[in-house]
């Protein structure tokens, strides 16, 4: 490596050295030249003499050329200004010069020292340890420079430059040693050293130290912060650790998990994707990392979900006695309960249970708590009841029409409440018909409805025989009630005689019977789903958005039973009218002295009035 020909990298180093020192010492390259300067003032009439030591080595006297002596024959030249080049430097040339300047009888005498270097080779670097080194040991690097003369020592780690005020690090630019006490995974890379004398400088190899870290500090995180749908909702658990080299293994319940379609894992087994969460994954996930030097294992971390369905307060009859049943099964960890009715109060999980003696009258209180989601219900323990219902209230239907006898069964408007939820106990409904004996319906021209609340009695082609009492049996696990309702047939005020009845009339009394009880039915079916009828009765949650029934509009056509024209949109008194209960069709009869628009307004069917609609659609789920 040539003197004036360095690499990038040892300029560098030159610009980190500084200016070279003005010294009267002057360095030479072993083998080339070297200009010897007194740093005086000369002029064509002064002699000049070089000596080294004692041995006069040049002269110059006024008029003549140069002389050479000793060392400095063939191989010098002294310029006028009294500097003296020497060539083809060796070790032996090292040593004091001087200088003489004389004019008649003045002498100036300046003397130097010649330092002869040879020019550096590239150092080696290497590492006080044969293994990898690990993190928080005392590590060195060693700079070689063989018997080479060096000045000052240098270290880079990644081509930037190792200051030795960092508090790990020990080093000067006159030691060949780098020490770290102890050394830290941020000392690894690629390190090198480089080494200068005044007129070279050099640089060694790379040296890769890679330093190995002990596993630590390791932490098992689930992205899901509350509990989860089983069977439907997917979870990430991700494992962290400080540490190099990691790897990763999984265990469920202290036992390794095994190949599972749901289970995934990414980011070099660090993370676990459960998809979809398991109600097999109860227990505690924990992730151990490890490396050659050692392991560790995680916090354990249980999965969570949410219980099956909804909280469900029950009672069924068993002889004499109640049992009672407050219900939220399926839940991990397992779901708080509390039951209380009358005097009792019992906590428990998942489900609880008990029989007492029947107590009629009194209301089941169930509160369901996981993960602080809190879920409460009821159930009125009591035979049917319909709050606001009058027995033997008087019903008004108008000849040759149809009305609706309707029943809902609600909670006693006397009964306090120990929760904002609550519901009844299903039941089962069965209509009579007292004449001079009871006949259970339905019959011809009498159709039932019912779901597990309501119950429907439609009787169309009125005559003055359908009128008389009817009774509605509501009857559930605890016992039965009777509701009686009084029919009255009557014809309309100001209507046409119907004495006698064309068979045209007839048919037309007959084919729009048929079609009106047949769209009644159909509607009820298609907007209601029957809910199931069981022995148990069964109360629904608060949130279960089938306890409060949606009373959300729907787009049923009403046609005016006196114009046939459509009154989905009427004004508020238009729309009272339809909240009678009572259908006022227009008689059934054929009229030749009646205007067309008349005729047939005569056979129209009437329309189911808005109030019922409304009734059916509370049970809707």
């Amino acid at each position: 490596m040539g003197l004036y020909q360095l690499p990038l990298t040892l300029v560098l180093l030159l610009s980190l050295l500084g200016a070279v020192s003005s010294s009267r010492e002057i360095p030479g390259l072993f083998g080339a030249s070297v200009y010897l300067s007194g740093d005086v003032t000369v002029t064509e009439n002064h002699q000049i003499e070089w000596n080294m030591g004692t041995t006069l080595l040049a002269r110059h006297i006024p008029g003549n050329a140069p002389a050479y002596y000793s060392k400095c024959s063939g191989r010098c030249e002294l310029f006028p200004n009294a500097t003296l080049r020497m060539d083809r430097l060796v070790t032996t040339d090292d040593g004091g010069y001087s200088v003489s300047v004389k004019l008649d009888n003045t002498l100036y005498q300046v003397t130097v020292q010649l330092k002869v270097y040879r020019q550096l080779s590239a150092p080696s670097l290497t590492i006080s340890v044969n293994n990898r080194p690990v993190a928080g040991s005392n590590i060195s690097l060693q700079c070689n420079i063989g018997g080479q003369v060096v000045h000052t020592y240098y270290f880079f780690q990644n081509n930037k430059y190792v200051s030795c005020d960092l508090p790990h690090i020990t080093c000067n630019q006159s030691s060949p040693l780098l020490s770290f006490q102890p050394i830290t995974e941020s000392d690894s890379g690629n390190y090198t050293c480089g080494i200068d004398n005044p007129v070279s400088i050099n640089i060694s190899a790379p040296l890769s130290v890679n330093v190995a870290v002990r596993v630590s500090q390791v932490t098992l995180k689930n992205n899901a912060s509350s509990p989860v749908l089983a069977e439907k909702d997917s979870v990430s658990l991700s494992c962290s650790a400080l540490g190099t080299d990691l790897s990763y293994n999984w265990s469920l319940d202290g036992r390794f998990l095994t190949p599972n379609p749901r289970y995934h894992f990414i980011n070099n087994n660090s993370t676990l994707v459960i998809s979809p969460v398991s109600r097999s994954d109860q227990g505690y996930f924990v992730c151990t990392v490890y490396n050659y030097l050692n392991s560790m294992t995680s916090n354990p971390l249980n999965l969570t979900w949410y219980p099956e369905g909804s909280l469900e307060c029950s009672a069924a009859k068993l002889d004499q006695n109640l049992q009672l049943s407050c219900s939220w099964p399926g839940g991990y960890p397992s779901a708080d309960i509390h039951m209380r009715y009358y005097n009792l109060s019992e906590r428990g999980q998942d489900q609880l249970t008990t029989i007492l003696p029947m107590r009629l009258g009194e209301q089941l209180s169930c509160t369901g708590a996981q993960w602080g989601s809190i879920r409460t219900c009821a159930l009125d323990i009591d035979a049917p009841q319909s709050a606001g219902f009058i027995n033997n209230s008087v019903i008004e239907g108008i000849l040759g029409g149809t009305i609706i006898l309707s029943l809902s069964l609600s909670r006693s408007s006397s009964k306090s409440s120990l929760s904002s939820t609550e519901s009844i106990l299903p039941a089962k409904f069965s209509w009579r018909w007292v004449t001079n004996s009871s006949i259970l319906l339905p019959v011809d021209n009498m159709k039932v409805i019912s779901n597990d609340f309501e119950s429907y009695l439609i009787v169309s082609s009125l005559t003055k025989e359908l009128g008389g009492q009817f009774i509605c049996t509501a009857e559930n696990i605890l016992g039965s009630t009777d509701f009686n309702f009084v029919l009255n047939v009557i014809a309309e005020e100001g209507s046409p005689s119907c004495d006698a009845l064309s068979p045209g009339a007839i048919a037309g009394i007959v084919i729009g019977a048929a079609c009106f009880v047949m769209f009644v039915v159909v509607t009820i079916i298609l907007i209601h789903k029957k809910t199931s009828s069981d022995t148990n009765g069964k109360g629904r949650e608060e949130n279960d958005p089938g306890f409060f029934p949606n009373l959300s509009p729907i787009n049923i056509p009403r046609v005016d039973s006196f114009t046939g024209k459509n009154i989905q949109n009427k004004s508020d008194d238009e729309e009272r009218a339809y909240e009678d209960i009572k259908v006022i069709p227009r008689p059934v009869c054929d009229h030749t002295d009646l205007p067309s628009d008349d005729k047939e307004r005569a056979y129209e069917v009437p329309s189911i009035p808005p109030n019922i609609y409304k009734n059916l659609l509370k049970q809707r789920p």
